[in-house]
């Protein structure tokens, strides 16, 4: 499926999710973003909690195999220090 093409949500959902979907937004654009792309934002929340709650940066990285670098870049990007 090419990317940033234009699909009827109605010829590829459910009708019951089209409405409910109609219940919180209507008419428009809706970006749905893939799994993967959800899965890594809620890994790097997680990152961000775990060192909020004071996990060291080396112990973050061991747990999700990252290099340190990687753990440092994401904490970066959600402006922590």
């Amino acid at each position: 499926m090419p990317f940033n093409r234009y699909i009827n949500a109605e010829g590829v959902l459910p009708p019951e999710l089209v409405e409910q979907i109609q219940n919180h937004f209507s008419g428009g654009y809706l970006y749905i973003p893939s799994r993967k792309y959800a899965a890594r934002i809620k890994r790097n929340l997680e990152i961000v909690r775990m060192f909020n709650d004071g996990k060291s940066i080396a112990e973050i990285a061991d747990t999700y195999l990252l290099t340190r670098g990687a753990v440092r870049f994401i904490l970066q990007k959600a402006g922590r220090k």
